[in-house]
């Protein structure tokens, strides 16, 4: 038992003398070895998880701190993902390591420097060991805390940091190095310093203790922001009310020298603890103590606070310390403890050597004790030598001390304070001493201060120190109990209880001390022959005699009786011996199975194996016996599946059932599993779903033993299959006329497209082939295929087939060996993703025009190819088809086809298709039974190696000119053959397609195929493709849409012997005569179609391919960011990646767990509404799959360099004047252009103004001379000193004038236009002057020849006379490029915008060119782009120049959260080359860039359709500023009257420290887009704050203007925010007025917006104003809750009537004995009250004199109780009654407040 511990040992003597010598007995801080390692942020667990469970750890790196944290911290799912097991000893769902020591092993440096600020982002942020933080730095809600003891074995922790602000994010509370100290933990021996800034229950060491901490040191600074405590050491030190602890916290021999601050208004802040309710003993500070803010703070040197301890618990001291710090702030400060709130406290043995001072408003300051709040004080043997002050109550010992409290052998220093106990109801009995400093300092005063006890000692020439302070060499000479314990007398078995004992040590000295470390024995169960306790302490003992008797055994029962558990599992059965006194209650545990279940000593019961067994605790005393049955279930020993395979059509699902092992197994949980995602998932109930066409292996696997069983799942297309376009394939180095897509082959994920009409290396036509791979980031160019040494025309790709990593291509126009057109085919091989070529084949037979390779067909080492004019037998153009293999990479021809009734012109092997052994060959202008060109089709079969015709295929329908066998495919046993030419019901050429199939040898027509949709000419079956139930058929003239021969190709699927259409495909981007469908190939779920006639990117025919395949299903999604962090009034853009790639759905939805901190639009923009955090959530709309990023949003604290100063508005505001479409400033002139003004339409004006000492204002309003409609002058604008160009451009002319200044009158010069007229369309559009350079834009100025690309004209002045240079324009000048249509101009360097036009096929991407003057002739440096240009991007719409930068607007480029977000690229310039710095954007800007202005390293850009604030499409301008290169955004500048839709930001333009924007659309007066602009200008800063009072006293009801003066005068932002210490007593608007709403004190505070300078005004609310009640009736009125003396009689028209409590503006009668004062409850007006007919009685319940405003002709009477008679009146005062006198029905009174 510890009883009031006194510990001598030889940690207390090292600190002794630590502070002897001025430093920390654990090591000074600063002193670290030579690059110490810093902490990286990394976790290191492996020290734990190489040995768990054991008891004890060394730690000696950050890493492993860290995985300390991490332990403590991790939840379950964390804990288990490290492989540990929660049956751990170190685990707990609450307390973390309980027995298990903790010793650091070496200093540990968390940062490299010590953090001195929040929001140092440089500084790594720990997450204390237990505590307010989970491992992802949020609030648990559940708190972990230490339970072990950590050592820090003299060792420091350097530079922990620790931020978190108040309210800013989640986790705020029980924060210091270590959170939480469980009860039973220990945190000993350890320094730290560094930084926290938190909300409550914050320490350096420990953020709240229901433990011990001892001997540790602090040296961070510590700040809180809450009502609970702030410490140097620890936070809270309280009790742990879960478990109702009996044992205090402590915290023991500790010291702080950091500084401790509050800056909550009624904050706790102490030197040890911030708030006690345990014991706190020989512990000392150093540190200054100090209260941030006015209010009730309490600030201690040891202990901020002392409250009630729990009723169960004992606690409350303060002993043994001293403080030797500043404490300062505090309503209530003292040197040991400011404040005892309730309780019953004890503070002995304490002194205080620091200055106190008090923070004002009814502030109380003590050298012991600030304020005895509340229950009572025990102070005992204490001084005080520091210098108390305060404004109200400052007292050397106590600043207010009630009655009850004792004070007892108290000292203090002369002079010290006014008095020694300020004031209370127990100051009259309250006792001190005042000394001189040589009493205080002689050796005899150490002895007298110490009382009976043995607190001090004698310091040379200095005042007392504490006993722990120094070596002692007393020794102990005796131990006696001066008090017996409470209980004597026991049972056998029961434990011996101390409570009430007192042991007294007597030493050498002559003192003595009865709070000491004593122990006693026996400390357990006790027996009959245990006769007394004995008391040993310091090899000294004394005896306590004991009284035991003995309580026999009568029984024994268990919890339970019964019980089921799995194998491995426990339980525990708990045994209740009876009687509850009985002296042995020893049990033991039987099982009558332990192969089944085994139970320990404890009864703790463990499953082992399947079965049942009883087990049975007997007592050891008498035999009694008690059971309990328990089952246990057995293990998996397999699993089964009720499907081994299953086959699916994408979409569909099918359910597995696993059955598992026996059936009684103890765990039969099984996870599903599929091997291709993307093909079949399953989900946790053994549910499939078909994704996509494949297969995929789903497995079961037993959570007990990993069994496992498979179902093997196969996808097909299914007839619900809807196929989409997935990819458009084009050549890389595609050109017009090549015909790409002509054919297409493909297998698996390779294309091969042939592109028969390209020109290879400069040959006309000699055709190439080009293969496309499908990736993860889909369809790319693999190769180009080409033939060395190509001729003209040779058609290489006009037939292409593809077999895994072989390709054939067939060239029929070759001419090999010199034979003219007789054809080749060429066999290319990949090798690693490179293709080689590896043989050319021809015909050992060729003959001129065979056109050998017209058609070829690929089955691996098998090649078929068509010679469709081949005169086999000499029957001309009756065709053949030759059969090639290849044996070890050597290609050889094996035989020739014919057909066996060939005759001329048959066109045999005009189409060929492959599959195994079977071939068909197409014939389409054979004449089947004399039909002339019906057509036909061949089978052929291989047997032996050798080919034989199998059957002769013709259409049962067939007619005249089908040609039947025009395309042919082939698979398995069904085959395909187009009839592309066939009349499909009278349709002429509508097309059809034949299925053939085959039983034996013998081949069928099964179904023949037409559109549902066919039209004539659309030739349907021109080309097919085949792939088991699946067939495509191109239509390549088809009209979809109505576009013409933009052409289709049609999917139709067979089930069982139906063939059914399935689908229409045509190309997203169709247009006419695009021939999509003219050849067509299917590969499993792959379908490629070709259209030659497409324009990829312009160029024309040079023809696509497109690839289709089935919705591929999501199978997850991942942001770009996890988490971000957003300023107040920013956004950011957040990126979800569907995966995979292809999938058909990319859709996400957005969504925000807390849109008051931040919301989400649907593309993904983040704006940030409040400060705090959000999780941000991206769900697939398909699946449902997530990804998050948690967004912090932070106050923007980047330092605001510009204000605004001035806004320019027309004197003459007219609708529609647009002013601001231009500006222009220079030093103290700006220029506004308005080109929309004027009584005819758009005849426009500009307007000048200027800087004055009284500000701006406008000085002129230019028109030109010659001013006519739709001139639109003012349409641009530039100025140079005292000379103004004001262009006004129209598309067929336009024209710039001159404007020069004489004194302060402006004149118009000259008119400037272009010289050659017609040509120098929109000239004026643009405008740039420098020094006597000017130069102009046209943007639809002919360009040479090309009419309408855009030019600039140079013009100089040279003795006031403008005169024109040069026009220049673009040197790749195209119509409509825009040339012109904006203009930069520095020294020599020009750069001029040309924002439109066709560039690269896309329309509008624009672009800039760079030009430069040499002996004065301007010529081309350079043209810039943009690195991705895009259609409608207008690169170029904005530019400006300054020295080596060119800055460039791009406003309508797509940056992701909108297709007109805008942005800006920066060019430098190196020498002669211009290249790219940086692309800058503002994620949820729109039209960023519209406007540009650069001067050095700051950039102004324009985005006038952003959002400002709340305020939508308001518009905006940002502040960009380089430093070492990289561009920043600065600020986001926006107008003071913003509104919706103003386009502020339309123009923009710098000048030095000057900005001038343009809000051309807002209105002025209430005069519709009048248009406005505003001057920014540097900011200056606030200074300071003030408030017109600083006290004031409102009655309840009452309210008060406070008004805050900002300095200096001219401070840019003079913003403040109001807030109320106590809302429940007065509130206060964002304006300043303050609301009495309850009794009380309350604190008003402004703060200004820009620094946070603040200034108070404390508000006294009183019940009610004071009402003087004369003797004898009064007639009165008051507000509800009002209390009178007597009874209140009211009128109610005919008589009086009593009431309990008036109401609001009646009046009422009541008596009174003798003179008394009522408080009055006031309410607010005004208001109006009905008069009944006759008299009424009304009265006055406000806090003001009240205006009655009567009916025509009628007052009001008063009575006055001194006079004894009625008085007419037309007001009332507070609390005055009157008659008034209604006349008829509706009249009524009005009570208003009198000025």
């Amino acid at each position: 038992m510890k009883l009031k511990p006194r510990p001598r040992y030889l940690a207390s003597l090292l600190l002794a003398l630590a502070l002897l010598l001025g430093l920390c007995f654990l090591g000074a801080p600063g002193a670290k070895a030579d690059s110490p390692a810093v902490w990286d942020g990394s976790i290191d667990t492996s020290w734990y998880t190489a040995d768990p469970g054991a008891g004890s750890f060394v730690i000696t790196t950050p890493a492993q701190l860290k995985g300390l944290s991490y332990l403590v911290n991790a939840n379950q799912a964390e804990w288990l993902a490290l492989g540990l097991s929660t049956a751990d000893p170190n685990y707990s769902e609450t307390k973390r390591f309980v027995g298990t020591t903790i010793t650091l092993g070496a200093d540990i440096y968390l940062n490299a420097t010590t953090g001195t600020e929040p929001g140092d982002t440089t500084q790594r942020e720990w997450i204390p060991i237990g505590g307010g933080l989970d491992n992802s730095g949020v609030d648990p809600g559940a708190l972990h805390s230490w339970g072990g003891t950590f050592d820090g074995a003299g060792h420091t922790v350097h530079n922990f940091y620790l931020d978190r602000p108040e309210g800013g994010r989640d986790g705020s509370r029980n924060l210091g190095f270590i959170g939480l100290v469980a009860h039973g933990g220990l945190v000993k021996n350890l320094t730290v310093t560094g930084f926290i800034n938190a909300d409550r229950s914050i320490g350096g060491v420990v953020g709240k203790n229901w433990g011990t901490t001892e001997n540790c040191v602090n040296y961070a600074t510590v700040t809180g922001h809450e009502s609970k405590g702030v410490g140097g050491i620890v936070g809270a030190n309280w009790f742990d009310l879960t478990y109702q602890i009996t044992v205090p916290p402590v915290v023991r021999g500790c010291l702080n020298y950091g500084t401790v601050t509050t800056y909550y208004p009624t904050g706790l802040a102490g030197g040890i603890t911030g708030d006690n309710e345990g014991v706190v003993e020989r512990c000392g500070n150093y540190g200054t103590i100090r209260a941030g803010v006015t209010g009730t703070a309490n600030v201690g040197g040891i202990t901020g606070n002392i409250k009630n301890k729990p009723a169960y618990a004992d606690g409350e001291a303060v002993r043994d310390c001293f403080n030797a710090g500043t404490i300062e702030g505090g309503q209530w400060t003292a040197g040991v403890v400011a404040q005892v709130q309730e309780g019953e406290a004890i503070i002995l043995n304490c002194c205080n050597l620091g200055t106190v001072t008090g923070g004002g408003n009814l502030d109380y300051a003590g050298g012991i004790l600030g304020k005895n709040q509340g229950g009572t004080v025990a102070i005992t043997n204490c001084y005080n030598t520091g210098t108390i002050t305060a404004v109200d109550n400052a007292g050397a010992i106590a600043g207010l001390i009630l009655a009850g409290s004792t004070t007892t052998n108290l000292y203090y220093l002369e002079g010290s304070a006014p008095v020694a106990f300020a004031t209370g109801d127990g100051v009259g009995t309250a006792t001190a001493t005042d000394e001189t400093e040589a009493d205080m300092k002689d050796p005899a005063f150490a002895l007298q201060v110490s009382g009976l006890g043995r607190a001090f000692v004698p310091a040379t020439d200095n005042y007392p120190v504490l006993r722990w302070q120094t070596t002692d060499t007393s020794t102990l000479t005796g131990l006696t109990i001066t008090t017996p314990p409470t209980k004597t007398d026991y049972l056998a078995g029961e434990s011996f209880d101390p409570a009430g004992m007192v042991v007294s040590a007597s030493y050498s000295d002559g003192t003595s001390v009865s709070y000491i470390d004593y122990s006693y024995a026996p400390t357990g169960a006790l027996a009959l022959s245990d006769t007394a306790v004995t008391v040993s302490y310091q090899g000294l003992s004394a005896t306590q005699p004991i009284t035991v008797t003995w309580s026999p055994v009568t029984g024994v029962s268990l919890d339970k009786t019964t019980g089921t558990i799995d194998v491995g599992a426990t339980t525990q059965l708990t045994a209740t011996v009876a009687p509850q006194t009985a002296s042995n209650k020893t049990v033991t545990w039987t099982s009558t199975n332990e192969a089944v279940a085994t139970v320990s000593a404890g009864g703790l019961v463990t499953g082992v194996g399947g079965g049942e067994a009883t087990i049975t605790a007997t007592t050891v005393e008498g035999g009694f016996q008690a059971g309990c049955l328990v089952t246990v279930n057995p293990h998996v020993t397999g699993v089964t599946l009720d499907k081994t395979t299953a086959t699916l059509d994408v979409g569909d699902t099918t359910q597995l059932v696993a059955t598992v092992a026996p059936e009684n197994a103890s765990n039969k949980t099984v996870t599903w599993s599929s091997s291709n995602q993307t093909v079949a998932t399953v989900n946790a109930s053994g549910l499939v779903t078909a994704r996509a066409a494949g297969s995929a292996l789903i497995t079961a696997t037993t959570q007990d033993g990993g069994f496992k069983a498979t179902c093997l799942v196969s996808v097909g297309w299914g007839v619900s299959q809807t196929l989409l376009e997935k990819a458009k394939l084009v050549a890389s180095d595609k050109g017009t006329n090549d015909q790409l897509g002509y054919p297409v082959a493909a297998d698996g994920d390779t294309v091969l497209v042939g592109a028969y009409q390209a020109d290879p290396d400069g040959v006309i036509m000699a055709g190439a082939a080009y293969i496309f791979v499908r990736t993860d980031s889909g369809w790319t160019q693999q190769a180009k295929l080409v033939v060395s040494g190509a001729a003209q025309e040779d058609y290489f790709g006009w037939s292409v087939a593809l077999d895994g990593d072989t390709a054939l291509v067939g060239a029929y126009r070759a001419d090999p060996d010199g034979v003219n057109s007789a054809g080749a085919a060429y066999v290319f091989v990949r090798s690693g993703g490179v293709w080689t070529q590896q043989a050319k084949l021809t015909a050992s037979d060729k003959a001129a025009s065979d056109m050998f390779g017209y058609s070829v067909a690929l089955e691996g080492d098998t090649a078929l190819i068509g010679a469709y004019q081949a005169d086999p037998d000499t029957l001309s153009s009756a065709g053949a088809a030759y059969v090639f293999t290849r044996s070890g990479g050597a290609w050889g021809e094996v035989q020739k086809l014919t057909a066996s009734d060939k005759a001329a012109g048959d066109n045999f092997g005009h189409s060929v298709a492959l599959c195994g052994d079977s071939a068909v060959i197409g014939a389409p202008y054979a004449d089947p039974d004399g039909v002339t060109n019906a057509g036909a089709a061949y089978a052929f079969t291989c047997s032996g190696g050798v080919w034989t015709q199998q059957a002769k295929l013709v259409a049962s329908d067939g007619a005249v000119d089908n040609h039947f066998g025009y395309s042919v495919a082939l698979s398995e046993d069904t085959a395909l053959v187009g009839v592309g030419n066939a009349a499909v019901d009278s349709l002429d050429a509508a097309g059809a397609a034949h299925v053939f199939t085959r039983s034996g040898s013998d081949w069928t027509q099964q179904a023949k195929l037409t559109a549902s949709d066919k039209a004539a000419d659309d030739r349907f079956g021109r080309s097919v493709a085949l792939d088991g139930n699946t067939a495509l058929i191109g239509a390549y003239q088809a009209d979809p849409d109505g576009v013409s021969n933009a052409g289709a190709a049609y999917v139709f699927v067979r089930a069982g012997v139906d063939w059914s259409q399935h689908q229409k495909l045509t190309a997203s981007a169709k247009r006419a005569n695009d021939n999509f469908g003219g050849s067509v190939a299917l590969s499993g779920e792959v379908a490629v179609i070709g259209a030659t006639g497409v324009d990829p990117d312009s160029v024309s025919n040079a023809g696509a391919a497109y690839v289709f395949g089935p919705p591929v299903a999501v199978i997850g999604v991942t942001l770009d960011k996890t988490s971000a962090t957003v300023l107040m009034g920013s956004a950011a853009q957040l990126t979800a990646t569907v995966a995979p790639a292809d999938a058909y759905n990319q859709s996400v939805t957005w969504s925000s767990s807390n849109e008051a901190v931040a919301t989400v639009a649907a593309n993904g923009l983040v704006s940030a509404v409040s400060i705090g955090e959000a999780t941000i959530t991206a769900t697939t709309d398909d699946g449902g799959h997530t990804a998050t990023c948690l967004v912090t949003v932070q106050a923007d604290t980047r330092p605001k360099l510009m204000a605004e100063q001035a806004k320019f508005a027309a004197s003459d505001p007219a609708y529609g004047d647009t002013l601001g479409y231009s500006v222009a400033v220079d030093g103290d002139t700006a220029v506004v252009g308005a080109p929309s003004w004027g009584t005819n339409p758009q005849i426009g004006a500009a307007y000048v103004f200027v800087r004055t000492e009284a500000g701006w204002v406008q000085q002129a309003k230019l028109i030109a001379s010659d001013a006519a409609a739709q001139a639109r002058f003012g349409k641009s604008v530039a100025i140079q000193g005292d000379t103004i160009m004001v262009g006004g451009a129209e598309n067929t002319g336009g024209a710039v004038y001159v404007f020069t200044r004489s004194g302060e009158v402006w004149t118009e010069q000259l008119k400037l236009t272009g010289s050659d007229g017609a040509s120098s369309r929109g000239f004026g559009a643009s405008i740039a002057i420098q020094s006597d350079t000017a130069l102009i834009g046209a943007y639809y100025a002919n360009a040479g020849t090309v009419n309408g690309a855009g030019a600039v004209y140079v013009f100089t002045r040279s003795g006031g006379l403008w005169t024109e240079q040069q026009k220049f324009f673009a040197s790749d000048a195209a119509n409509d490029n825009r040339f012109g249509w904006s203009v930069a101009l520095d020294g020599d360097t020009a750069l001029i915008g040309s924002s439109e036009g066709l560039r690269d096929g896309m329309d509008d991407v624009g672009s800039a060119y760079i030009f430069t003057c040499l002996d004065g002739v301007w010529t081309q440096q350079q043209k810039l782009v943009a690195p991705a240009p895009a259609g409608y991007d207008y690169f170029g719409r904005s530019v400006a120049l300054s020295g080596d930068t060119a800055l460039i607007g791009v406003h309508q480029a797509n940056e992701g959260w909108s297709n007109i977000a805008g942005a800006a690229y920066v060019f430098t310039r190196s020498g002669d080359v211009w290249s790219l710095e940086q692309k800058l954007t503002v994620p949820g800007s729109e039209y960023f860039g519209d406007s540009v202005a650069l001067e050095g390293d700051t950039a102004l850009i324009g985005a006038y359709y952003a959002n400002a604030g709340t305020v939508n499409n308001a518009g905006a301008a940002y502040l960009f500023t380089r430093t070492a290169g990289v561009w920043t955004e600065q600020q986001t500048l926006s107008a003071s009257d913003k509104a919706q839709a103003d386009r502020f930001g339309w123009s923009v333009a710098l000048d030095g420290d000057t900005a001038l924007i343009a809000a051309s659309h807002a209105d002025v007066d209430g005069v519709v887009n009048a248009g406005a602009a505003y001057i920014f200008g540097p900011v200056v800063p606030v200074t300071g704050v003030t408030l017109d009072k600083t006290s004031t006293t409102l009655a309840v009801g009452g309210t008060e203007q406070l008004t805050a003066t900002i300095a200096p005068e001219d401070a840019s932002n003079k913003t403040v925010t109001w807030t109320s210490s106590n809302e429940s007593v007065a509130t206060v608007s964002a304006s300043g007025l303050v609301s009495a709403l309850a009794v009380g004190e309350a604190t008003i505070t402004a703060t200004t917006d820009d620094g946070h300078f603040t200034a108070s005004c404390a508000v006294t609310v009183s019940l009610g104003i004071p009402l003087t009640l004369q003797p004898g009736w009064n007639l009165v009125a008051a507000g509800p809750g009002t209390t009178f003396p007597g009874v209140l009689f009211g009128w109610n028209g005919s008589t009086f009537a009593s009431t309990p409590s008036p109401a609001a503006f009646q009046g009422y009668w009541t008596k009174a004995a003798g003179e008394q004062t009522v408080e009055l409850v006031t309410v607010s007006g005004p208001h109006t009250a009905g008069l009944l007919t006759g008299w009424n009685l009304i009265g006055n319940p406000m806090a003001t004199t009240a205006t009655l405003t009567l009916p025509a002709g009628r007052t009001a009477f008063y009575y006055d109780a001194l006079l004894s008679r009625y008085v007419s009146t037309t007001s009332l005062t507070p609390g005055q009654g009157a008659w008034v006198k209604g006349t008829a029905g509706g009249e009524t009174v009005t009570f208003t407040a009198a000025p």
